[in-house]
């Protein structure tokens, strides 16, 4: 999760963390941070993400973004 972790401080988000659960529902981040975060891991991955990953359920908490993740880096 540690990943997860970076990938947030990457937009200056360094108060989100495993804990931040609801990270959309509860204001924590919206669409231009989920743009943000997109960005990062492209660069951070070196491959495009898929819009089928681009989900709002897969940003709702780290457990959430990680699975995603793990999807990604699969295919």
């Amino acid at each position: 999760m540690q990943d997860i972790k970076k990938l947030f401080a990457a937009i200056g988000k360094d108060e989100v963390d495993e804990s931040c659960s609801h990270l959309i529902a509860s204001g924590i981040i919206d669409s231009l941070d989920i743009i943000a975060l997109v960005s990062v891991i492209e660069k951070e991955y070196g491959k495009k993400l898929d819009a089928k990953y681009i989900q709002a359920e897969n940003f709702i908490n780290f457990a959430t973004l990680q699975n995603m993740l793990n999807s990604y880096l699969a295919e």
